[in-house]
């Protein structure tokens, strides 16, 4: 017993006080106070939501919304604005790939009739490159999907513009989960595909299974979208010969020896090729690929 209470909080005259500090009324063993002081109102929510102590010291369960009879937490959540485990939900956290992708049989055999868009990137691929066009084409009411190497979560990076540096510079960013792998990716449940930049395009041209997902594309010449290094991949497989492009300004060499003219401007349309520079062009380059996959690819 510390400061005269016992573990059920009740002093050794079987008063009970108030934990919080707030009061000096007590109440005899009926709750009543002894003189018809206004009992602890404080006291009263505490015994209420807290628990009530059983023979064995077990506590018997809260009455939070999701406890189970047993006194975990039952459902997918426990208290409000809880996770199953105990950790504060975070608002801006992006669902795990498994719970955004729930859905029940009846849904499954379903006939979707909303378009469908893959965004194909990796790590290091430049935050607003890949989360601008995800949330945009969303907007527009097209069911957009993340295609990677795996499917994980992605650590995308910033790249910035800063006073003395010869080159961009690159800083962590946003994470993402990938909601499929390249070798998940039926090119024919798509309409478009958007290619973005950043320094993942460096390393995923060497993937086969992207090579060949981006080939299927370009055969059914659906719209494709590409900016900054993105033009890369597409160069790859041989698809930018006697196009029109922009990149990246300093892939113009790379886009000369890929057989393509390059231009140097914010949005470069070549049929349903439209391609663009860097992230200060976003507005432009979504204006015009809106404009070709309203004409070639409806949402519905």
């Amino acid at each position: 017993m510390r400061g005269g209470r016992n573990w059920r909080g009740r002093t050794a005259e079987g008063r009970l006080r108030c934990r919080a500090g707030t009061t000096t009324a007590t109440r005899n063993r009926a709750g009543n106070t002894p003189s018809g002081t206004k009992p602890c109102l404080k006291t009263d929510v505490a015994r209420r939501w807290c628990g009530r102590r059983q023979g064995d010291g077990r506590e018997t369960s809260r009455r939070w919304p999701g406890r189970n009879p047993s006194g975990g937490r039952g459902g997918t959540h426990g208290r409000a604005g809880r996770v199953g485990n105990g950790r504060r939900a975070n608002p801006w956290q992006a669902p795990e790939p498994e719970a955004r992708c729930s859905r029940t049989a009846e849904q499954r055999s379903a006939p979707d009739m909303t378009a469908k868009i893959l965004i194909v990137t990796g790590d290091a691929a430049e935050s607003l490159e890949v989360l601008y066009p995800y949330q945009r084409l969303r907007e527009e009411g097209y069911d957009v999907h993340i295609a990677a190497p795996t499917r994980k979560k992605l650590q995308f990076v910033v790249h910035d513009f800063e006073p003395g540096f010869d080159t961009y510079t690159e800083k962590p960013g946003y994470t993402w989960p990938a909601d499929l792998a390249f070798s998940e990716v039926d090119p024919g449940d798509y309409v478009a595909v958007v290619i973005p930049g950043g320094r993942a395009p460096e390393y995923l041209r060497n993937d086969p299974e992207l090579r060949k997902i981006l080939k299927s594309f370009f055969d059914s010449d659906k719209p494709v979208a590409q900016i900054c290094h993105g033009p890369l991949l597409t160069a790859a497989i041989d698809s930018l010969r006697g196009r029109r492009v922009t990149a990246y300004p300093a892939l113009e060499l790379d886009m000369q020896a890929a057989g393509a003219t390059f231009q140097d401007a914010e949005a470069v349309v070549d049929g349903t090729l439209v391609s663009s520079r860097a992230w200060p062009d976003h507005s432009g380059w979504m204006r015009e690929f809106l404009t070709v996959l309203r004409a070639k690819a409806p949402v519905t």
